[in-house]
């Protein structure tokens, strides 16, 4: 069958979270289901144009999802070829937050759903919000996520908090946040850190915005495409633990010991002549 089906609104006062029955639709086909990638896109307090609470099952390709988040940020005025806008955004907002989630797929959020509350209750929340089970390729060269400013997630914090004037520009000015994989972890316990991230940064933001922001969560793949991140780009700084200070105090001492061995050795000194003893005792 096709996922190309036209968008479901849902009511608010429905409880059942729309990304757990869209996502379950996956279960249908696990093949079809691996070959995507789930996208959550939100304004907490402005009306985005997506509807309210909305669930678009058909395929998303990852150029209309850049296309969308620049016609909310009214960079490039592309509302109306975009399927995924039901009217033009009204307001736009302060800022919009793009959380780019290294390893997010369709699979893993259908059947770890519950391990997402943060994004589960930002959707149903919100004043207009769209969930999308079935993005599919990567953004086109020159879309909004370009031209974004770009922060690893451990410095998103920092940055937030180095820039409030991000929350007070009449500027919808684009932060894209870079969610590494979580190497080691089991889907569940990976998904539930990236929920709590997310859900944080964006209170944040929330706060100093007044709720005047709108927020993306979707795969790398979908928002950088082939370009590199900035994980791989910029490594984890090694932090020196006591351990390590010791390895380093230990390496140093043994060298020492090795230079100072090395010198002496070669500082030897021995006859240039040697004389033979039975011919010196025959002599006497």
């Amino acid at each position: 069958r096709t996922h190309r089906e036209a968008t479901a609104q849902r009511s608010p006062d429905r409880t059942l979270f729309p990304m757990r029955r869209t996502l379950a639709l996956a279960a249908l086909s696990a093949s079809a289901a691996s070959a995507y990638t789930p996208a959550f896109l939100w304004s907490e307090k402005l009306d985005a144009g997506v509807g309210r609470a909305a669930e678009h099952l058909g395929e998303v390709s990852a150029h209309e999802l850049a296309r969308t988040v620049a016609s909310i940020v009214d960079k490039g005025g592309a509302a109306a070829a975009s399927p995924l806008l039901h009217t033009p955004p009204t307001v736009h907002p302060e800022v919009q937050l793009v959380f780019a989630v290294a390893g997010l797929e369709t699979e893993a959020v259908r059947a770890h759903a519950a391990s997402l509350p943060q994004i589960e209750r930002l959707v149903r929340t919100s004043e207009s919000s769209v969930s999308m089970p079935f993005t599919a390729g990567a953004p086109r060269g020159g879309s909004v996520f370009d031209t974004a400013t770009r922060v690893a997630s451990h410095d998103a914090e920092s940055y937030l908090n180095a820039h409030p004037e991000l929350f007070a520009n009449d500027v919808p000015d684009v932060v894209l946040i870079e969610l590494p994989s979580a190497n080691g972890h089991s889907p569940a316990d990976a998904l539930r850190a990236q929920d709590k991230f997310v859900g944080k940064i964006s209170g944040m933001v929330s706060r100093a915005t007044g709720g005047k922001y709108a927020a993306l969560v979707a795969s790398a793949n979908a928002v950088l495409g082939g370009r590199r991140r900035l994980e791989e780009e910029m490594p984890e700084p090694l932090h020196a633990t006591p351990e390590l200070w010791t390895a380093l105090a230990v390496s140093l001492y043994l060298i020492v010991i090795f230079l100072s061995g090395f010198c002496c050795l070669f500082s030897l000194q021995t006859p240039r002549k040697f004389d033979d003893a039975s011919k010196a005792t025959h002599a006497s």
